[in-house]
């Protein structure tokens, strides 16, 4: 600190005594001043954040996604040419830790077939060479944090003991993948089934199209390998016909807006078309699972029209006891997937 120049001493001699107070200034000095703005700019932007955070939890009631989730004992995804990832065969265990509620970590093991399907049972080999079942989905129907036996292809496998029911379905999947995986399956020359489950969310429209909104929810946090910056991505697109045809886009490039929702709807259909196609070809007979969406959507009254047996698998699943929560409120927890296994029953043993 400087010492005091000559006027500041004699200010200081000339206003000491006893009425030295009522006439004294006092000059905040700029550093005084600069923590002054700091500590009521640091007081303000608390305030906020709390009342922001209020204000979104009394909006967004439900408990936060978390991607805190683990994959062991390595990633869940293998990249695949056709399909741009198939999961990989073998045992893993995820472990998911909720965000923002006081709960313990989520532990659950899942087991890979030699084909890369979800098991559907303790002893799939007691159901070779019996008639087929396929479930084509999302992680709605894979079972997305359940553990194997509370999945509905596996509790609709307990039920079916005169069937083989095989789970096709993968996280990130859309409706685009079950065409591609059906005429995968077609091209081998094997069995096909004797009922195709094809599960249909709305939400399933920005994934056949691959938009830009669907590319950043999804590739910000997966067990899919997304750091990989080849991975492929399915796109559907239609000529000026109308017909529908497949692009391999890379997930980390693509157009900056989304197509327009009716061209999204529109290439759901033409994919809806081409599944029913090659059913009938095929003999077999496909059921649409609605899972979230409404009866009315255009894309199920286009299966209706093309002979899809339609069952209501809607749940709302911001209700507790439907969803995942803490660990993830937007997916079905394993009460909602016993509610999809007793409601698909009747459809395919109807049709089996």
């Amino acid at each position: 600190m400087s010492p005091p120049t000559h006027e500041t001493a004699a200010a200081d001699a000339h206003t000491d005594g006893p009425d030295a107070s009522a006439g004294r200034s006092y000059a905040i000095s700029p550093a005084r001043r600069r923590l002054f703005v700091l500590v009521l700019s640091a007081f303000w932007l608390v305030v906020f954040a709390v009342l922001g955070l209020l204000l979104h939890r009394k909006l967004h009631p439900s408990f936060p996604v978390t991607r805190n989730v683990t994959c062991r004992p390595r990633p869940l995804g293998q990249q695949d040419p056709a399909l741009g990832w198939r999961v990989f065969p073998g045992d893993f265990e995820f472990e998911a830790a909720a965000v923002g509620a006081d709960a313990p970590p989520l532990r659950v093991a899942c087991r890979i077939d030699p084909d890369g399907h979800r098991v559907t049972s303790a002893d799939p080999a007691r159901y070779l060479g019996k008639p087929e079942v396929w479930i084509f989905g999302c992680s709605f129907s894979w079972g997305w944090l359940l553990p194997d036996e509370a999945t509905f292809p596996w509790l609709l496998q307990e039920r079916l003991p005169d069937c083989r029911v095989t789970n096709l379905a993968a996280s990130g999947y859309g409706n685009l993948h079950a065409l591609l995986q059906l005429r995968l399956l077609a091209d081998q020359a094997r069995p096909m089934p004797r009922v195709a489950v094809f599960a249909y969310c709305a939400f399933h429209q920005e994934r056949n199209s691959f938009t830009p909104t669907w590319r950043g929810a999804f590739f910000g946090g997966s067990t899919v390998p997304h750091e990989q910056r080849d991975l492929l991505y399915p796109k559907g697109v239609l000529d000026e016909q109308g017909r529908l045809s497949v692009r391999m886009v890379h997930v980390f490039s693509g157009p900056a807006a989304d197509a327009p929702r009716e061209e999204q709807e529109a290439v759901t259909r033409a994919i809806f078309d081409e599944l029913a196609l090659l059913c009938n070809e095929r003999h077999v007979r496909p059921v649409l699972a609605v899972q979230q969406a409404s009866l009315e959507d255009p894309v199920v009254a286009r299966c209706r029209e093309r002979g899809f047996e339609v069952v209501d698998l809607n749940l709302d699943l911001t209700r507790p006891e439907y969803s995942l929560r803490p660990y993830d409120p937007s997916h079905p927890n394993a009460a909602a997937h016993l509610a999809y296994a007793e409601r698909l029953l009747p459809a395919i043993e109807r049709l089996r």
